[in-house]
């Protein structure tokens, strides 16, 4: 009996000594003070308050909290075992800084930081957990999250609800997580994304009310819906790298953008789409392969689309409608369905572009008071600038060379000013039919003509006989 009794014994110490590697948990105080487990694995972090003592405690994690001796927990692994909630941090104004730690299986966020400041969240990878990879909730503002690996997660790779400020997201790699990589639904103001690689989301960044943000260098594609997504007033998206999305870049119920020197391709749908948009600035894209329009605004007003590059769409390059006194200068479109269509929209100048290889260069329906000047619009299929009900069109110093029609008008064009304009239309194209047609007509009319000379002939010798 004794000896049975000692085999189970020993078996249950043997089986108690695997176990603990991963035992749990981190408790919270009442007092601000936190107590950790002393297992390099654990299953959750939670910090409401001071921790001075862990920093005193414990080897990973040290510093004073002062900007240059940040408070520093690394080199963790936190693994919530589908249960917890790996990381709470609440309540710390102190400079913080989570780095080189492994946060998986969260219950539902891998990090949560609430009413935290200067916190910075570094080199660490977050995956796996069931709901979003890093929430920022309230109160949490100076956030720095830099060269993370997010991927994975339930919901977004970063997500905030509420209003925040001074945010920085810095060279992370967001991947396959079930929401955006990046995502917003608050007003918030001084965000930089930068230098992310985001693919294989449900969106690449889809911002809130956003103002004075930046958008820069970012690489993003292959996401479900959007590259891009927001309403983002005062800031700039540029630089940008978008391509395989649905649609490249969306921005709209804004004002005051600048979307500038992005490269945006092979989106199923629109390269970049803006309505409800004012004083916004596109200038210096490539868009190409897009499968609807490669540049869109809807109710837009004082805009400048200047000096991009679009080519090899599948529809309109440059398409504006229920707009007005936008400018569209500079722009270079190629090889695209049709080139740029204004539809209800006036007040706006059409000033030197360059159009080639469409169906048709400009068109315009019911577009009054448009001008349209010194633009090159060559080589289309059918009419370089067509215009069907639009009245109070100026259409002066176009270069129209070979475009099957240089100008057409169709429709109550009434007080169009047509003037100084070089056109050299294209003779229409015989195919091989009209060719084997024409050939046999004159086949058969040399045939008949000398069938008739000599029946002519036969009678006149029988006439003299």
């Amino acid at each position: 009996m004794r000896s049975l009794l000692k085999i189970f014994f020993s078996v249950f110490l043997i089986g108690l000594w695997i176990y603990t590697p991963v035992f749990p948990l981190q408790v919270i105080t009442n007092k601000g003070s936190c107590t950790f487990t002393k297992s390099v694995t654990i299953n959750y972090l939670v910090i409401d308050g001071n921790i001075s003592q862990t920093a005193a405690m414990y080897d990973w994690c040290n510093g004073s909290g002062t900007p240059v001796d940040p408070y520093r927990i690394e080199n963790l692994t936190i693994d919530g075992l589908f249960t917890y909630t790996c990381v709470k941090i609440w309540n710390v104004w102190a400079h913080l800084r989570v780095k080189n730690c492994t946060i998986r299986r969260s219950s539902d966020y891998g990090v949560l930081l609430f009413n935290v400041t200067n916190g910075i969240l570094e080199n660490n990878s977050i995956q796996s957990n069931n709901g979003d990879g890093i929430s920022l909730a309230s109160k949490t503002d100076g956030i720095q999250i830099i060269n993370n690996t997010i991927a994975n997660n339930g919901d977004c790779g970063i997500e905030w609800a509420l209003d925040l400020e001074n945010i920085t997201i810095l060279a992370n790699r967001f991947q396959n997580n079930s929401g955006a990589g990046i995502a917003s639904i608050s007003d918030s103001q001084w965000i930089i994304i930068q230098n992310n690689t985001i693919y294989d989301n449900e969106d690449g960044i889809n911002a809130g009310t956003w103002g004075n943000c930046t958008i820069w260098n970012n690489t993003i594609f292959n996401n479900v819906n959007h590259g891009i997504f927001g309403h983002i007033s005062e800031g700039v998206i540029a630089n940008n790298t978008i391509f395989s999305n649905r649609i490249g870049i969306k921005n709209g119920a804004a004002y005051d953008c600048i979307i500038a020197n992005n490269s945006v391709y092979s989106n199923n749908e629109f390269g970049i789409y803006s309505s409800l948009v004012v004083n916004f600035t596109i200038s210096d894209n490539i868009i190409y392969d897009h499968n609807k329009w490669g540049l869109t605004l809807r109710d837009a007003f004082n805009c400048t689309l200047f000096r991009n590059y679009i080519y090899n769409g599948i529809n309109y390059g440059i398409y504006i409608y229920d707009s007005d006194n936008n400018s569209i200068i500079g722009n270079v479109l190629t090889s695209n369905y049709a080139g740029i269509l204004l539809g209800f929209t006036g007040n706006s100048t059409i000033l030197n572009n360059t159009i080639v290889n469409g169906l048709w260069g400009i068109y315009f329906i019911y577009a009054d008071n448009n001008t349209i000047d010194g633009n090159n619009i060559s080589n289309n299929q059918e009419y370089g600038i067509w215009l069907t009900y639009s009245r109070n069109t100026t259409i002066i110093n176009n270069n129209l060379i070979g475009n099957l029609l240089g100008i057409y008008l169709d429709g109550d064009c009434r007080g169009t000013v047509i003037e100084n304009n070089t056109i050299q239309d294209r003779p229409p194209e015989s195919n091989i039919l009209d060719i084997i047609i024409i050939v046999i007509s004159v086949i058969a009319a040399g045939a008949i003509a000398i069938w008739a000379l000599r029946i002519h002939r036969r009678r006149r010798h029988i006439a003299l006989n």
